[in-house]
């Protein structure tokens, strides 16, 4: 083995160990994909349960996505908005799909999306049936 085999093995190991910082994003906790995924959260309340009602399904394109950890993210994030009462994201299809109760705001959602740094625009906005 010649000297320069270890460097690479470092340079490789530490480009892994980096995560994504495509676009300046810098990788979090947060960010790092479990190695099962978590159970959603109890709400607060049992009154929580029966009164929330979905009020729209909005489906946004999010833009800049590279890896599992951006799809965690945004999930993460998106998750702690008032009035999320679901979200799932797509990293293949670059697209975020979110479920809020009559008093979520669609708003508030993509403010949050762009605060990671990455492109969102709202696709299609379906009404509870």
């Amino acid at each position: 083995m010649n000297k320069i085999t270890p460097l690479i093995i470092i340079t490789i190991a530490s480009f892994a160990l980096a995560g994504c910082t495509e676009q300046g994003k810098t990788p979090t906790a947060a960010a790092t994909p479990a190695a099962t995924p978590a159970a959603p959260a109890a709400p607060d309340t049992a009154s929580e349960t029966n009164t929330t009602k979905v009020g729209k399904t909005v489906v946004y394109s999010v833009k800049g996505m590279s890896c599992g950890g951006c799809a965690s993210a945004v999930t993460t994030k998106v998750n702690k908005v008032d009035g999320v009462m679901a979200c799932d994201v797509s990293l293949e299809q670059q697209q975020a799909t979110v479920e809020l109760a009559e008093n979520g705001s669609a708003t508030d959602v993509e403010e949050a999306i762009r605060s990671l740094g990455y492109t969102v625009e709202p696709e299609s906005t379906n009404p509870a049936s």
